[in-house]
């Protein structure tokens, strides 16, 4: 954009040259070295506006203009890209009657984007299961019996260098203000070309060779006998040679017969290829390293320029090589890809995988400094650039962010101290008393007292016949206070009014009473053993599980301060080498261990608490902050990218329906789902009963017997009776 005093000086420059806008471009650019030239239609364009409108910008100019498009053109559009999703959007607009732009405008909206096609080997339908099971599988199965066995193999290859090179169009750009017009020149009609052959096993790269243009069989063969050798005997130790394990694909030169036998000699039952003991699957470019990463990193190196000649290209070739061999950590990665490609493959069932090739790096934790200041875990991978982005709920600290960038931040929770309950046996006698203090109690049985001194003073004042005496005036409250009718009555107002008195107390002590006893039997409230630290440290009897190489550990190692610092010395070094080893096993080791607590995540360990045998709780004054989120390399330039579509997901609200569907937490509805009550809860209630109705029964049993005995000691009585 100009400002208006820039376009006023445009529109002198072009009055100046009298309307020739070329002119009118080379003066602005003489008087204004500095400033970004326009082209000459901005001159015209600029000029006609003036006169037309009488200002620089169109009436028009920065309005917009209202875009309405029906349901049923969208529908029509949609469903035409649905039918052909090759179709071109001019094609569509064509078909549908509508401009070009409204498609594209649409298929925007609906978040659908044109992606290329990607050229790969065509495959006949016997290839799959050879790609499989020939090969995929077998190297698998050498993997797994030596983890070292890719580094034994001798993966070769030829590849044609010709004076065109390569050149990909739609990706060769050149950025000008105007077009420059720029060229590739290609078939040329001096050619020249080499033949190059190279080798590689475990960390060197042999080659590259020139070979013949034209290959027969006899030149591969008489190649092999003056170059094996060599290569064998080169920093390979004589141990491993016995070992290796000799690759070519299915060229005609190889299947050769006497590059067989020599291969058959070489390398006895230990060679891959076409017709050899270790059926090479054909058409399979995309499990030989050569094919799918060194000749295309070594191509692009060459040909980033022109080649004048074939010396040039020989040079180049040798000095690109060179810089290959020197790349550090390279042939690791390259054996890795070569492993992964062979567990893709199996997955597709042998059809091509290339569009499944996210590589990934497994680590057995985040990561934290050892003692010499270098990172372990994850955060090695991420800071020595052997990966690009650490996927996992890290912990955004300061150290960590010197060594790796963070990304936005994609959700923030605490760090809780997770223990398992105690048994609530222990504890469910103790809940009946718990409703009413000892002092209260020690009340009710003053209350009882006074009522009963009350009714025999109230009685004696009366002086009523038959009213009873202070012991059983005592009974008669305690039958009150225990919701027991009377068969005796009270005649005096006076006792009356300790009667009505002790009915009513005992009535508020049996409401109050029973809403607290059946809360805390509903409830079912633990007593925790202790509540911070300093009470886990004053209890002595358990000890911190941590996951080492993690921010929750480094909260304890690195503490200077107490109490963290004397949990990190009592409670976790004695037992360091018995610390879990991941996360779920902390917790499956909290219900085989009840004096075990583990700290970790709340976000994770919510959930995997729900998914215990056991019942567990979190310690509620431990509690420490923690921003989790993604690492990425330092100066990564994918970082801007992945953090604009981290926003996306956030302000679409697609990251909140993800946490409420995959991450534990209450319900949003406010209502909270009934509990129900164990039988071992309401245990004492039934023994009181049993144990009152045996009481009774027994009592009833003594008296009988002692009125028996008594009657029979009166004979008298009983006769008269």
């Amino acid at each position: 954009m100009y400002s208006n005093q820039e376009l006023a000086e445009i529109h002198f420059m072009y009055g100046k040259a009298d309307g020739n806008a070329a002119l009118a471009r080379r003066l602005y650019q003489e008087r204004y070295p500095q400033r970004q030239c326009p082209d000459r239609k901005t001159f015209v364009r600029l000029h006609y506006r003036l006169c037309e409108y009488g200002k620089f910008n169109s009436p028009g100019l920065g309005r917009g203009r209202q875009r309405s498009t029906t349901p049923e053109i969208q529908e029509e559009i949609l469903e035409v890209v649905n039918m052909t999703p090759s179709i071109s959007t001019r094609r569509v607009a064509l078909q549908v009657n509508v401009p070009h732009t409204t498609v594209w405008r649409l298929l925007k909206e609906y978040q659908l984007y044109p992606y290329h096609l990607q050229r790969v080997q065509a495959l006949s339908p016997a290839d799959y299961p050879a790609r499989v099971s020939r090969f995929c599988q077998w190297f698998l199965e050498q993997c797994g019996v030596n983890p070292n066995f890719p580094a034994l193999v001798l993966f070769t290859d030829e590849a044609q260098f010709t004076r065109d090179g390569i050149t990909n169009i739609h990706n060769q750009h050149v950025w000008a203000y105007e077009n420059p017009r720029a060229t590739v020149p290609s078939h040329h009609q001096v050619r020249f070309s080499l033949n190059m052959w190279a080798g590689i096993i475990g960390d060197r790269l042999f080659g590259p060779h020139v070979l013949v243009n034209r290959l027969t069989g006899q030149a591969y063969t008489k190649f092999l006998e003056n170059t094996i050798p060599h290569v064998l005997e080169k920093d390979t130790p004589l141990i491993n040679r016995q070992y290796i394990h000799f690759l070519d694909d299915g060229a005609p030169a190889h299947f050769s017969r006497t590059a067989r036998r020599y291969l058959d000699r070489r390398f006895p039952d230990r060679w891959i290829g076409r017709g050899g003991p270790i059926a090479w699957p054909p058409r399979s470019p995309d499990l030989n390293p050569l094919d799918f990463y060194l000749w295309g990193h070594l191509k692009s190196l060459v040909y980033s320029s022109p080649v004048p000649d074939l010396e040039s290209l020989r040079n180049r070739i040798v000095a690109c090589s060179e810089d290959i061999r020197n790349t550090p950590g390279v042939w690791d990665r390259v054996r890795r890809s070569m492993r992964h490609r062979c567990e893709v493959c199996i997955q597709a069932g042998g059809g091509h995988f290339e569009h499944l090739l996210t590589e990934y790096t497994e680590s057995e934790s985040f990561g934290s400094r050892d003692n010499d200041g270098s990172w372990n875990g994850m955060m090695a991978l991420v800071s020595k650039n052997d990966v690009d982005i650490g996927l996992g709920d890290f912990t955004l600290t300061a150290e960590r962010r010197a060594a790796v960038d963070f990304l936005e931040p994609v959700h923030v929770s605490s760090i809780k101290v997770f223990i398992q309950l105690v048994d609530r046996a222990d504890l469910i006698w103790h809940s009946y008393l718990v409703p009413f203090s000892s002092g209260l109690w020690a009340a009710v049985v003053a209350s009882m007292l006074l009522l009963s001194l009350c009714l025999s003073l109230a009685a004696n004042h009366a002086d009523s016949r038959g009213q009873h005496n202070t012991y059983e005036n005592f009974l008669y409250v305690f039958g009150s206070l225990c919701q027991q009718g009377q068969a005796d009555i009270v005649r005096s107002s006076s006792g009356r009014i300790v009667s009505l008195t002790a009915y009513v107390t005992s009535l508020v002590l049996f409401a109050g009473y029973s809403a607290s006893l059946i809360s805390s039997v509903t409830v079912q409230s633990r007593v925790l053993p202790f509540t911070n630290l300093p009470g886990m440290l004053r209890d002595g009897s358990y000890r911190m599980g941590v996951v080492v190489n993690t921010s929750y550990f480094d909260i304890f190692s690195e503490a200077t301060r107490d109490p963290e610092r004397a949990v990190y010395n009592k409670l976790i070094v004695p037992y360091m080498k018995d610390l879990p080893k991941a996360t779920p096993e902390g917790f499956r080791r909290i219900c085989s261990e009840k004096k075990l607590a583990f700290i970790t995540s709340e976000l994770l360990g919510l959930y995997l608490s729900e998914h215990s045998p056991c019942v567990m709780t979190t310690i509620p004054e431990i509690s420490y902050s923690e921003t989790l989120t993604f690492i990425i390399s330092k100066r990564n330039p994918f970082k801007k990218l992945i953090n604009w579509n981290l926003g996306r997901i956030r302000e679409t609200g697609l990251q909140n329906r993800i946490r409420k569907t995959n991450i534990p937490g209450k319900s949003d509805d406010g209502r909270e789902s009934t509990k129900s009550v164990e039988v071992t809860a309401i245990a004492p209630i039934l023994v009181i009963l049993t144990a009152g109705h045996i009481v009774a029964f027994l009592m009833l049993l003594i008296e009988r017997k002692f009125h028996t005995v008594r009657i029979k000691k009166r004979p008298g009585k009983q006769a008269r009776s």
